[in-house]
Order: structure tokens, then sequence, then C-alpha cells
């Protein structure tokens, strides 16, 4: 008989990126929550770190089971006050141990797990990925990462970073939770205005990372004191990006007669997709219109995305959502997100750009074009690796969650999905 790590009924605590209105997190966190319940029942104790409660309230109801916790934006003696108040802190944000966006997120994550192993709790790291560290952020991470109960990653890749960085930790690699996220009604959407849909979602790259600064410009402010990164080159860099989406979204209405959706996936990708709308010509205009999760919960932004006919994003979660319909799709990569599942589905070479490329701009329409001759093709091959790889690995999150928490310790062979 195998001795439980965790009780049958324990409370829980979920630290990851919520209350921004990002899609991408408020769909995990939701697939995490079914997770949870689906190897422990219905009666574990669950409480969301968020930073905007009123915002992860739309997205999840608090219940009996479900209390929203605020967090604020100075975070260290709030955390501890509810690492302590839980059996187990789980970090469940999959922009987990990167710092591409800003540092102190990646704080964030290393300082509630921290206050967890010094309080003498359990702490999981659950389906995350690992970026482009830091020495001294490397140090930090591999510090940690080396007392976390459970690990795993939602990439291989992100597996080989942490054993690079020298985690010894035991490391489950398997993939995000969002490839489970199937709400009811998500084959119906009123949101695509026709089935000859492009969608796209843009991410302001150049605007990253955050830096922590004791005063700046009003309008460069995130929420203090945080502040966008700008100056005169990356503000040149972001006009051309806007110019060349202007100039793919003319060349899809004309060439190939498409409708286009800009879609925010996080509140803060609005500003974009309005700067880009603004600079369409005004006889286009009618044809595209703009979609954002600040107004639209996951349970209306799923089906959008698996609507679409073709879909270019610079998101990894509308890459991942829109694979249940298998939707065609060419990105625009910020970090090694998009690079690792475009790896994954095997379409990095034809369909994959980077946005530090100096040709981005002059690449963007041969590639969507190759997209359309391709589309029928490209979508049988989606289809393919969503059913046959990512959603039996997806399922074994929660596998490895469950033994982990019986006590048993199987290899991380048992717990892997070959890749089809």
């Amino acid at each position: 008989m195998k001795k439980e790590v965790i009780p049958t009924q324990f409370s829980c605590f979920l630290l990851g990126y919520t209350g921004c209105h990002n899609t991408g997190s408020d769909v995990r966190i939701l697939t995490i929550i079914d997770d949870l319940r689906d190897c422990f029942g219905d009666d574990v104790s669950i409480t969301v770190a968020s930073f905007y409660p009123e915002n992860t309230a739309k997205v999840i109801p608090p219940s009996d089971q479900v209390t929203i916790a605020r967090v604020p934006f100075i975070f260290p003696l709030k955390i501890f006050q509810l690492v302590i108040r839980h059996d187990v802190t789980m970090l469940v944000e999959g922009s987990c141990f990167k710092e591409n966006w800003a540092k102190a997120l990646l704080y964030l994550f290393l300082w509630g797990a921290l206050w967890a192993k010094l309080a003498g709790k359990k702490c999981i790291a659950y389906a995350i990925d690992v970026g482009e560290l830091s020495p001294l952020n490397r140090f930090l991470t591999r510090t940690i990462c080396n007392k976390i109960d459970l690990l795993i990653t939602r990439t291989e890749v992100a597996r080989k970073r942490l054993i690079e960085m020298g985690v010894k930790t035991e490391i489950i690699a398997n993939t995000d939770t969002a490839f489970r996220f199937l709400p009811e009604g998500s084959t119906t959407n009123t949101e695509v205005p026709s089935s000859n849909t492009l969608g796209i979602a843009p991410v302001e790259f150049h605007q990253w990372p955050l830096k922590t600064k004791l005063y700046g410009k009003k309008e460069e402010c995130y929420n203090y004191p945080y502040y966008y990164t700008w100056d005169d080159e990356r503000r040149e860099k972001s006009r051309r990006l806007i110019e060349a989406y202007c100039e793919l979204i003319r060349h899809a209405i004309e060439v190939h007669d498409l409708y286009v959706v800009l879609i925010a996936m996080e509140a803060l990708d609005s500003d974009i997709c309005r700067k880009i709308f603004d600079g369409i010509s005004p006889v286009h205009r009618a044809r595209v219109r703009i979609v954002a999760s600040n107004d639209h919960t996951p349970y209306r932004m799923a089906p959008l995305l698996r609507g679409l006919k073709y879909l270019v994003t610079a998101r990894y979660h509308a890459c991942v959502i829109s694979l249940n319909q298998a939707v065609p799709q060419m990105a625009i990569a910020h970090d090694e997100r998009l690079v690792s599942i475009y790896s994954e589905l095997g379409i990095e070479q034809d369909f994959l750009l980077d946005h530090r490329d100096p040709g981005l701009t002059d690449k963007m329409i041969p590639t969507f074009d190759l997209l359309v001759a391709r589309g029928g093709t490209l979508s049988g091959v989606l289809k393919r690796k969503h059913d046959e790889y990512f959603l039996p690995t997806c399922a074994r999150n929660k596998i490895g969650l469950k033994l982990w928490a019986q006590g048993r310790a199987e290899p991380v062979a048992e717990l892997a999905t070959p890749m089809g």
C-alpha cells in the first residue's frame, strides 16, 4: 500500500497570471480545476490567485469549493499568507519560468514555490514552460525547481532546458492543459462573420519586457511600478509590423475574398488590434472587425477561434485552442512557445515566421498564400496531431498528478506519449 503524498481532501492554491482577460491563462485555470476535480473529486478546496478578482469571477464563478483571492502587483506578503493557508501550491501559468514578458512575473512564481517549501507545504509546477533566462534567474529557477515536489512541463524542450540548468527533480514532459477545453456549445459561434474568415491574433512584441522603475511616462505604465519597454527603434519596428498586418488584410480581402477578425487574446492586445484596424483603408473596414477578450470569456473566444477558415497568430493559445477544429494556420513567433508547438506539429519550416527576422514583412503575404494553397492538406495534418498526440498527452497531466498524490514513482517514460 503506497503512502499518500497528499490526503484525498485537501486545499489547493492556484498561482498564475489570472484576472487580466488573458484567454489562454483563463482556459488553463478552467482545465486545471477540471483536472483537480477529476483526480480528487468535486470537494477539493481551491483558491485562485487573481490580479483582478472581478474579472476572474466572470470566468470562474466563486462557490463553496472555489475562492478567488486578490494578489497585488507588489506581492510578497500576500503570497506568503495564501501559501501557508493551503496544503498544496500549484504554479499554473504556462509562461512560468520565463522572463521575456516580465522578470517580476517569474519572481512571483519562484516566490510562491519558495514559501511553500519553507512552510512545509507541497508545491507543483503543472504543465508549464521554460524560456531563456539570465544567469541569475537560471540559478534561482534551478534552486527552486530542485525543491518542487512535482514538475510537469508542457514540452520536451522545456524539460531539457530545466535539465540543462541543473534541475535534478524528476520532470514529466506532457503538453498544455488547454487542449482539454471543450465548453458546451463550442461548435456554435456567432462571432465569426462568415465561414470564409481569417483570424489574426497579434501581439505588440516591441513593448516587452516590462521593467520596474520608480517613475516613467504615464502612457508607458502597465501597472506601477512596471513600465513597458519603448524607444524610437522599437516604435519604428512596431509601425512597420502594423503596416504589414494592414497589407496582409488588404491582400486577404482583395485576392482571397476573405472576411477578417482581429482577435485580442489578452486585453493588452486590444491596442495593437485597434492600430491595425485604424490603418486599414476605409473601403476594407466593412469586412474587418475586432473581438477582444475583455469583452468575451473563453466560452465565446474558443468557438470563435475554432470557426475560422485560416489563422495568423502571434499567440500560443490561439494556436492551441484552434487545433480542436484543425484550423489551417501560420505563426509569428515571439519566443520559444510557438517554435516548440510548430516543431511538434511538423510545420515550422513552411508556416513559422520570426518577429526578429528583418525580412518578416516581406514574408507574411507569400507565407499566407502558401497557407491558402495547402489549407486542406494542412488541416488534415493538424487534425491527426491533435487527436493522436496532443489530446492523449494532455490527459497524462492528470495521470501524473494522481500517481504522485498516491505516492507512486512511475518512470517518466510511462507518463509520456511519443510523438506520432
